[in-house]
């Protein structure tokens, strides 16, 4: 088991590397860095002061070098507009993120699972036909929509929620639904076809056979043979909620990673946006690790 992590960690930090290079081959792709980050009616002299003090006057392969230096040391540079630390801007936000993702992502597995298991044990029946239009509505609804329409129908119309900000647990529940739903869709029918496609199996027949109850032969024999394509999905799942929740983020004014992401964007702060996908990408490594982890300890056999 540890040459099994430690073969993952290697591989994790290779796949940082990666994301790094492609951080500072994007930012001069979209131009000159210095043109993107200075105002539109900046000076000559300006210009080249400023080139000079990022250090956009060196040769690419010294930049590249440099920045490559920086991000390991956890230097990005400061904020353009903030004039603080990226990097300690981004881990200012990630608490909050990941707060979001756990109030998304926790009842997501509670309901989506059962209910994946329960419609695949019952196929055909009205409780899977039920359950196939909401995983479609789910998956068919655009989050933006769904968040606008919370806020109209809870915020505005029965005042029930806040409409947006941080603040009591009541502030959680309108974003934590709005990402919770595609990811819900998403889990409940991979949880579905996975498990019929297990239940068809002959040893469940076999155990059908000697007699064992339903509730032993679902959860001891079936689910576990289905569970590795539903940890994948939901390892996923947990990355997409935490690091692209730009949108819902933005429509409940919620300060999280994702708002940081777009403000940054906006105000062409290249150093924060470096800083926050660096971050991103990182804890997307780290839930894949996990993931990886659960595979060896769901199906030994990975570990080899």
């Amino acid at each position: 088991m540890t040459r099994f992590i430690l073969k993952r960690l290697v591989e994790t930090i290779f796949v940082l590397f990666l994301a790094l290079t492609a951080v500072f081959g994007m930012v001069r792709l979209s131009g000159d860095p210095v043109l993107l980050m200075v105002p539109g009616d900046a000076t000559a002299e300006f210009i080249e002061q400023f080139r000079k003090d990022m250090g956009f006057d060196r040769p690419l392969l010294v930049q590249y070098g440099a920045f490559i230096l920086g991000a390991i040391q956890g230097d990005f540079g400061r904020s353009l507009r903030q004039q603080a630390g990226a990097i300690s801007l981004v881990f200012d936000r990630v608490p909050a993120s990941l707060l979001l993702t756990v109030a998304a992502i926790i009842p997501t597995i509670l309901l989506s699972i059962p209910i994946g298991i329960l419609s695949a044990y019952r196929r055909g029946s009205i409780v899977d036909r039920l359950g196939t239009v909401i995983t479609v509505l789910g998956q068919a609804v655009p989050n933006f929509w769904l968040g606008l329409m919370l806020i109209l129908c809870f915020s505005v119309v029965l005042r029930w929620v806040p409409t947006g900000g941080m603040g009591t647990w009541r502030h959680l529940i309108l974003p934590s639904v709005t990402l919770a739903a595609y990811s819900m869709a998403r889990i409940t029918r991979l949880t579905r076809s996975s498990m019929i496609e297990v239940l068809q199996s002959d040893y469940i027949r076999t155990a059908k056979a000697k007699g064992l109850g339903d509730g032993k032969i679902l959860l001891k024999h079936a689910f576990k043979n289905a569970a590795i394509p539903i940890i994948t999905i939901t390892g996923l799942q947990i990355g997409v909620i935490f690091g692209g929740a730009v949108i819902t983020e933005t429509i409940f004014s919620w300060p999280g990673l994702g708002r940081l992401v777009v403000q940054s964007i906006y105000f062409r702060d290249y150093p924060t946006v470096q800083a926050s996908i660096f971050v991103i990408a990182g804890m997307i490594c780290v839930i894949n690790i996990l993931v990886d982890i659960l595979y060896a300890v769901v199906n030994p056999e990975i570990r080899l």
